[in-house]
């Protein structure tokens, strides 16, 4: 699914330069920021949380091949 950083920007009250650099991992985001951005994609933070582990030890696996 793409999402234009711009308008989901303004859906979820994130700045747009500190989605960017969440994006390219120079920021990490408050739990406020991810409450934010679980808000509008209407899923609970938990779920991104989960989903950001599940990569991690697919890249970590990964990695170790």
């Amino acid at each position: 699914m793409g999402i234009e950083q711009r308008p989901f920007s303004r859906m979820s009250g994130v700045g747009n330069s500190h989605l960017r650099r969440i994006e390219a991992g120079e920021a990490s985001p408050s739990l406020t920021t991810i409450a934010k951005i679980a808000s509008a994609f209407a899923v609970e933070p938990a779920d991104l949380l989960d989903e950001t582990y599940r990569l991690m030890e697919q890249e970590r696996r990964s990695s170790r091949a």
